[in-house]
Order: C-alpha cells, then structure tokens, then sequence
C-alpha cells in the first residue's frame, strides 16, 4: 500500500513540473491563434479577437513563473520554451495585428514600406531584449521595457480602434507607428523597470 502511494505521489509530481510548460504552451498557442486570424481572414471583428488572444497570452506570460517557482519546476528548457513563446505572442502576432490594422485600406506604397520597416524594427527589437535578459542576472528590475508589457500596450491600443471602428483614420495610423517606433527603441532602451516576480 505504501508503495502504491508513493508511486501516485512520484507521478503527480512529474505531472507537476510539466504544468507550467503546459501554461507556457497556452501562450504561445494563443499568440499563434491570433496570428491566424488576422492572416486567414481579415476583418474588424477578427482583428477584435486577435487582440483579446494576445492579452490572454498576456495572463499565461505573467502565470507560468510563478507557477514554476511554487511547484520547483524552474529549469534552463522552460526559460528558453517562455521567450520563444513570447517572441511569437508579444512581438510577432502584435505586429501581424498591426499590418492587418494598418494596411486594411489600400493607402500609398511609401506607407506600407514604412509600416513594414517599424514592424519588422519592432520584433527585431523585441528578440534582442529577450536574449539580453536570458544573459543578465538583474533582480528587481528589468532593464528595458519588457515585451509583454509592449505586446500588451499594443494589444490595448488595436483592441480600442477595431472596437470604436477609428482603425481607418489619418490619426490612428500616425499614432500606431509612433506608438511601435516608440515601444522598439523602449525595449533596447537602458531604463530600468520594476521586476515583478516571474523568471523561469
């Protein structure tokens, strides 16, 4: 009987420490979602979604950690399984949203070469974040804006014009690009931002 018992407890303790990737993979499945309804089929409605799917992300980004730290299933696999899941959820689906957003209307090739060269600056931005802070040790603080928190910002902000249906103003468009120029050069930046606690 004893025995019995304490083979149930081994095997829910390996079914434990896969959990958190279980919430990791919730992330980027999400992300992924999102992504493929902005491409497959481009609409308000869907843009609406999409938007919603990056802030659930968003919930799973900020719950794996401290989930792996409660059940001591941090491991060097799940750190890197977290930032590859927020490179796809945070900073490539945020973008995809953004073209679908922004490119919705046929407008001036000079503005589509520009959204593209923000996009494209933006996720580049957002990888060399995400390999600064797998090489750093900071505690308390992050340096650079992290980008969940830019994924989420612009998740907010295309959640809000497909929601009041202003995505197709002169104003909306001037505001985007700034708004991922700006969330870009924040994530490279050397600003320190409080830490909470997360890390895998």
């Amino acid at each position: 009987m004893e025995e019995q018992e304490l083979s149930s407890k081994k095997q829910r303790a390996k079914i434990s420490r896969h959990l958190p990737n279980v919430i990791t993979f919730l992330n980027l499945l999400f992300g992924l979602v999102a992504s493929f309804l902005c491409v497959c089929c481009n609409s308000r409605s869907t843009r609406i979604i999409a938007s919603v799917l990056i802030l659930f992300a968003c919930f799973y980004d900020a719950l794996d950690g401290p989930l792996a730290r409660k059940m001591k299933a941090t491991s060097e696999a799940g750190k890197q399984l977290d930032s590859f899941a927020d490179i796809i959820s945070f900073g490539v689906s945020p973008m995809v949203l953004a073209l679908s957003s922004l490119l919705a209307v046929k407008r001036h090739s000079f503005f589509y070469l520009l959204v593209f060269s923000v996009a494209i600056a933006y996720v580049s931005c957002g990888i060399v974040r995400l390999v600064r802070y797998n090489l750093s040790n900071f505690s308390g603080y992050f340096i650079g804006l992290p980008i969940t928190a830019a994924g989420c910002i612009l998740a907010l902000h295309f959640l809000l014009a497909n929601s009041f249906a202003y995505d197709q103003k002169t104003f909306f468009l001037i505001i985007s690009v700034f708004l991922i120029l700006s969330l870009a050069i924040l994530m490279i930046s050397s600003i320190r931002v409080y830490r909470f606690p997360k890390g895998r």
